[in-house]
């Protein structure tokens, strides 16, 4: 879990590298909202998967499938809950 944990942290960086040019707005109100749904999403997902993976009593290192589904399943979460911040920020911009 620990190498999943570090995914979540990459996943905020690029998070806040990728507000500016995609959110509107000021950095200071987009960058950290869409760090904070990305690193999330990817959280959410990436648990729920190695979760489904090892079955509920897996509170010890996953194995190497379950690491490499976490880490897959965070990213992709991280993506969409980055791209869900985005959509909904250029809603409220246009509104």
């Amino acid at each position: 879990m620990l190498l999943i944990g570090f995914v979540w942290i990459f996943i905020g960086l690029a998070a806040l590298v990728l507000a500016k040019p995609l959110a509107p707005g000021r950095w200071e109100d987009t960058g950290p909202a869409a760090m904070m749904a990305a690193c999330t999403v990817g959280y959410l997902s990436g648990s729920l998967a190695v979760l489904a993976t090892e079955g509920p009593n897996g509170y010890g290192p996953p194995a190497i499938a379950g690491t490499m589904l976490g880490i897959v399943a965070s990213v992709v979460g991280g993506a969409v809950g980055f791209g869900a911040y985005v959509a909904d920020a250029r809603r409220q911009a246009r509104a």
